[in-house]
């Protein structure tokens, strides 16, 4: 008889006779078992065979003459035993707590303290046992509710039985924060593990990402700048289970893709899957194996159960490998100080994808993280300009507390969208506090500089120069006009939406001019279209001009007004801001006056190409399209989808919509229903284009076009606003909707989704990530983007840039984004209520270009801030740049005072792949710097340095791909 149907037969009789897994029999057979599987893991069927089936005859023997003593077995399977001892499973006592997954914050923190209460008592009754748990959130939990459980956990990591693997503010998204939001995760934990803990970050040297739904190539880069040498992960699925995983840069991570998850038993699963493991990487000289132990998700850890069960393997299975309490860094270790890192295999590449629902569900939760991660560094680059210029105190306090708000809501089952409603109320909930703390930081500084700006001599050159009834008007009143949405298929009134703060516009002019500041938060130089309010003033709308210090001045035009803002009235009006300096501000002034002349570029609307004379709101053109055309580009729009039937590059001729097809088009879909409709797509069932709906030229005029189309849909209104602007190479659209759809398991999940099809062949495909970009192939599956993902041709390309999706794809050439899934589980109603979307596609006269990508990716969810400023004599100029890159294929991720309070961080990352010698000028913020040194994520030096300062002017090194963090005293 072989030697598998010799061990069947016996398991079998065990099976029969009911014998217990810890009486004699029972524990041969768990041992031959497991010799067996041993055996074929690390090829040894040769040698071990005769001798397994030696053993199994004898215990076949003994069991059928009712014997209870095996110990000429064991003797038999001695060999064996003696090279399973020289392997050794590290068993790691854990409990995988989701934040706020299924249920509320408070249950989340009394579920962490009943955890942690329980973890403590056993530690009592076993004092070997050992216990590791990540996430700082959930220390911050304990110290601020549960100080009592705050204390024994100290004492416990202090003893050695309580082992911390939390680097990261919570278990968070890696495909879809931000690299800076990355970088912030392990500034914020180990600063508050050292305060609260004592905990230096070498202490904490894993990222532990147990459940996270894919991990973007960049990590490695990242994470390494703060302290991480090892990483942990459980999806993907696919192997190898332990590896280096590198980035572009050279940055690597020792790597372990838990084949057996983080919530697991102690029984026989143990050792069947340390076989597996071993299988796959024994010929690299493996001997360690990590095995997670414990009840989670919704916590409770380690059992009393396992935690005998796991002594009982210990002490009394002679055959088995080591196995005893470890923790995280006691199997990272052994691997490092035993194995030939060189013959690990290397990954270079990201580790996608997984559940692709994510990307796009929950949409207020997607809005929140990009508006967070943008606004967050915006704000403290601008308090810290205001420091400088103006004597603004730095709110630093407000922005920790806000970033850690905003990095607990990455965690990956908030950001994903796949919790209940709860998880979203105080999701919710946290974002108005990020929201406040990032717009009265921006306010605070804008006041204070506005109060210094000499802008008396400019305003003079105007109609008037004294100080009007206009002041406080539309006081905490945001600054970004949002006019439209759709409440009916009936051409719908200008509203603005709640979730849009920004600088107060508190009017503060004279009694016609009214100057303004326009400040430009990115460090490049930028031209823009902005849309300013000036309130309480009786103007010529048909007649207001804006212009500069130099003299320069264009039209501005009209787009809107109200009567009645809170006992106020106001009119808006769109011009064009040229030449705001990088990371500086200039002061224009509007006012009315002597028309003129045309300026030649100005935007055209026209209904026939021949005649170039526009039809207006009356009769619409028989086709249905009207022609936009700047300086750069002729778009033939169709106005009842309000998409593109044609793009033409006026320079070259190129057509940039792909024949009969139109761009930009929005698609109401509904997707078969599925087990897990948050996490996963669906092929779709029903697919209906909007290309019918009631539509009018909604701004008209030389800086601005806007053609809306709206559309009733089911239960639904959604209405497109398709623009073109001045001297602009990109068309923006807005996607305004009152959704109503519910999905559920007969109908399925309602989504709306936007196609853009490019006149490529094959184009070729990059898609932003984490301080990076990643070239992906053209296929159906969505993928993971941040602001942008580019599609290029030979000499041609677009850009897809948008300020709050994730969920992207292309196939044969046609980009899609998908706006809104109604996912109906675990929340059933995920996206009720109004949405604004935006998103933009940029048509360029060149191939892709990551410089170019990355900055219009900038620039659209970054846009220049407008403030009103009052009339007065002052000490600042009213043109002003407080610093710039002056190295194009670098890029600033933050700008902010050191967290000690001494000196100021700049962090940069390469976009090219070139190794570069990167020059920034801060001439206006470290003129009189007299040092500059390299450090990590933590604000530490490192050993070598490459950074000086000189007048003002950076300079440092950059590997290809890399990332670096400067401290400039």
């Amino acid at each position: 008889m072989s030697l598998d149907s010799t061990l069947y037969t016996l398991n079998k009789y065990i099976d029969t006779v009911k014998t217990d897994k810890y009486s004699g029999l029972g524990k041969i057979m768990f041992q031959l078992d497991f010799a067996k599987n041993f055996m074929r893991a690390i090829k040894k069927d040769k040698e071990w065979t005769p001798i397994l089936e030696k053993a199994a005859e004898l215990t076949g023997r003994i069991a059928g003459e009712g014997g209870q003593d095996y110990g000429e077995v064991l003797e038999v399977l001695a060999p064996i035993g003696r090279e399973a001892k020289t392997y050794k499973i590290h068993c790691i006592g854990h409990a995988h707590i989701d934040m706020n997954w299924m249920w509320s914050w408070p249950e989340t923190a009394n579920d962490a303290h009943d955890t942690f209460y329980t973890v403590d008592k056993l530690m009592d009754e076993f004092p070997e046992a050992k216990f590791s748990q990540s996430q700082v959130s959930l220390y911050k939990a304990m110290q601020d509710y549960f100080p009592a459980v705050a204390d024994k956990i100290r004492k416990r990591i202090k003893s050695g039985n309580w082992e911390c693997t939390a680097s990261n503010w919570v278990e968070g998204e890696k495909n879809c924060a931000s690299g800076e939001a990355l970088c912030r995760h392990m500034l914020y934990s180990r600063r508050y593990l050292k305060k609260y803990y004592d905990l230096e970050p070498e202490d904490v040297k894993v990222d532990w990402s147990a459940d996270i739904f894919g991990h973007a190539a960049t990590i490695p880069s990242i994470m390494t700048k703060g302290g991480v040498t090892r990483y942990y992960h459980t999806r993907p699925y696919d192997k190898p289970d332990l590896f280096i995983w590198k980035s572009k840069d050279g940055s690597e991570l020792l790597t372990l893709r838990d084949p057996g998850g983080y919530n697991g038993n102690i029984d026989k699963s143990v050792f069947d899957c340390f076989c597996r493991y071993i299988s796959g990487c024994f010929e690299q000289g493996v001997r360690d194996f990590m095995w997670c132990y414990g009840w989670g998700d919704h916590g409770g850890g380690p059992t009393r159960v396992q935690i005998k069960n796991l002594l009982e393997y210990r002490d009394n299975y002679p055959i088995l490998p080591r196995i005893d309490f470890s923790t995280a860094d006691e199997y990272y270790s052994a691997i490092e100080n035993s194995v030939d890192k060189s013959k690990l295999p290397v990954i270079e590449e990201e580790r996608n994808f997984v559940f692709e629902g994510c990307y796009t569900s929950q949409a207020n939760i997607k809005y929140a993280n990009r508006y967070s991660e943008i606004e967050l560094p915006s704000a403290e680059t601008l308090s810290l300009i205001a420091g400088k210029a103006a004597g603004t105190e730095y709110p630093q306090e407000q922005f920790e507390a806000a970033w850690q708000r905003a990095l607990f809501s990455q965690f990956h089952d908030v950001f994903p969208g796949s919790g209940v409603r709860a998880t979203y109320n105080y999701a919710q909930g946290s974002f108005q506090e990020v929201m406040t703390t990032t717009s009265a930081a921006q306010n605070q500084s804008f006041r204070d500089l506005g109060a210094r700006l000499a802008t008396k001599t400019l305003v003079d050159k105007a109609k008037a120069g004294s100080i009007g009834d206009s002041f406080g008007a539309g006081t905490a009143e945001h600054g970004k006009l949002q006019s439209g949405f759709a409440t009916s298929p009936s051409p719908a009134t200008n509203t603005l939406q709640y979730d849009a703060y920004g600088p107060t516009t508190a009017g503060m002019s004279g009694d016609s001019a009214a100057p303004i500041l326009v400040y430009n938060p990115k460090p490049w130089k930028r031209s823009e279209l902005v849309t300013v309010k000036v309130w309480n003033k009786k103007l010529d709308v048909n007649n207001v001009f804006v212009y500069d210090e130099a003299g320069n001045k264009v039209r501005a035009q009209f787009v809107d007004h109200c009567d009645f803002y809170w006992f106020h009235k106001y009119d808006a009006f769109v011009f064009e801001a040229k030449d705001i300096p990088a990371l500086g501000y200039k002061v224009f002034v509007v006012d009315t006056g002597d028309s003129i002349e045309a300026d030649p570029d100005d935007l055209k609307c026209y209904t026939d190409v021949g005649d170039k004379s526009f039809r207006g709101d009356g009769q619409p053109p028989m086709d249905g399209c009207y022609t936009l055309e700047n300086k750069y580009l002729r778009v033939k729009v169709h106005a009842p989808s309000a998409s593109l039937v044609s793009v033409i590059d006026k320079e070259t001729g190129f057509e940039y919509v792909k024949q009969g097809a139109k761009l930009g088009v929005v698609e109401y879909q509904v997707e078969a229903p599925n087990g897990m409709p948050a996490w996963n797509l669906s092929p779709i069932k029903t697919r209906k284009p909007l290309e019918d709906g009631n539509f009018r030229i909604f701004k008209n005029g030389p800086n601005l076009v806007t053609i809306r189309a709206e559309f009733k849909v089911e239960d639904s209104v959604v209405c497109l606003d398709t623009s073109l602007g001045k001297n602009s190479r990109k068309v923006d659209f807005v996607c305004r909707t009152r959704w109503f759809e519910v999905g559920d398991g007969q109908k399925g999940i309602p989504t709306l989704r936007a196609y853009f099809p490019a006149n490529f062949m094959g184009g070729a495909l990059h898609y932003e990530i984490p301080f990076g970009a990643m070239e992906r192939i053209q296929s159906a599956q969505e993928v993971p983007a941040l602001k942008w993902m580019n599609l290029s041709g030979k000499d041609k390309s677009v850009t897809l840039v948008n300020r709050s999706k994730y969920g992207h794809r292309c196939q044969d050439d046609t980009i899609s984004l998908t706006l809104l899934r109604s996912s109906y589980a675990p929340d059933p109603y995920p996206e009720m209520g109004d949405h604004e979307i935006e998103y933009s596609m940029v048509f360029d006269d060149k191939a892709y270009d990551p410089v170019k990508a990355v900055r219009d990716g900038e620039d659209f969810n970054n846009p220049v801030k407008i403030v009103s400023v009052p009339v007065q004599d002052g000490d600042l100029p009213t043109c002003k740049s407080f610093g710039a890159v002056l190295t194009d294929n670098v890029n600033i991720a933050a700008l902010k005072p050191c967290e000690s309070g001494e000196g100021m961080v700049i962090r940069l990352y390469e976009l090219c792949g070139k190794d570069t010698k990167a020059e920034i000028c801060l001439c206006g913020l470290a003129e009189d710097a007299k040092t500059a040194y390299e450090a990590d994520v933590l604000e530490r030096p490192l050993p070598a340095n490459t950074a000086a300062i000189e007048g003002g002017k950076l300079t440092v090194e950059l590997k290809a791909y890399s990332n670096t963090t400067v401290i400039i005293k």
